[in-house]
């Protein structure tokens, strides 16, 4: 012990049940419904956040979000970033945005969700649309 504190042991961290999840309010999508969102073990969240590094804000919301919604038992509610997008493009911005930043806080990317390039510009997609002609249609 150092200080009144005990060094962490391996045990210690295999035994930690720490991959926690977090329940977001969407009233949008109907009163009373949540959504939850889980945390992801280092073998699936180390390469998703290297895979994100550097992608517009709109390909790691999708990243993220497909990575992180269940249903409440756990289970994905997307198989891929693409079918996340392609259901969650037409969506509203404010829920979508919402649960980024929770998804974002949860995976501890933070960093990346308010990255800036090299001119100092934020790494931001317009819309979380395919394209910018989608959004006139």
């Amino acid at each position: 012990m150092k200080n009144g504190k005990r060094g962490i042991s391996v045990e210690d961290i295999e035994s930690a049940e720490d991959i926690g999840f977090e329940e977001v309010a969407v009233p949008e999508w109907g009163a009373g419904n949540v959504v939850y969102l889980y945390g992801l073990s280092g073998d699936v969240g180390i390469p998703l956040y290297e895979s994100a590094q550097g992608k517009p804000k709109r390909e790691m919301m999708y990243l993220a979000l497909s990575a992180t919604m269940s249903d409440g038992e756990g289970n994905r509610l997307f198989k891929s970033p693409e079918e996340a997008r392609d259901i969650l493009k037409h969506r509203n911005m404010i829920v979508l945005m919402r649960l980024f930043e929770s998804a974002s806080i949860l995976l501890g990317w933070t960093s990346l969700a308010t990255a800036k390039n090299a001119s100092g510009e934020a790494v931001v997609a317009a819309s979380p649309t395919d394209s910018p002609s989608s959004s006139a249609t």
